[in-house]
């Protein structure tokens, strides 16, 4: 197993499998990153919106826990859907494996369709 000392950390990681290693040269974390194949845990569509988990390459922790931040989940709300928040994002929340990432996504998808039920029962109601 390869020792990455304090001088190699550039707070930037790719996957190895499903698993988050640390990658100290910027061009090879570069050319590894470009691929979105190599960073999608989930997506998921709705005629509303779509729901997006990620590999997002870097450590987001900025210094708020001891493990790095490297996984992001966002909900995106199609344009021409007015009722359903347009063109906006919700932030999903972000966690350090990729186990948690799904374990996320699951949740976030969860809570998006308990939110379309709630804005389409509120519409019909009107």
């Amino acid at each position: 197993m390869k020792t990455i000392t304090m001088m190699q950390m550039n707070g930037l990681y790719i996957l190895i499998g499903q698993t988050p290693v640390p990658e100290p040269d910027t061009l090879k974390w570069a050319e590894w990153f470009e691929n979105i194949g190599n960073r999608r845990v989930a997506l998921t569509d709705f005629p509303e919106c779509h729901i997006s988990t990620v590999f997002l390459g870097i450590d987001h922790n900025f210094g708020w826990s001891d493990k790095p931040l490297l996984f992001e989940t966002m909900t995106f709300w199609h344009s021409q859907n007015p009722l359903y928040k347009p063109d906006t994002c919700d932030f999903g929340g972000r966690c350090s494996t990729w186990a948690e990432a799904e374990a996320m996504h699951v949740e976030t998808v969860e809570q998006v369709k308990l939110e379309i039920a709630v804005r389409k029962a509120a519409q019909e109601e009107a």
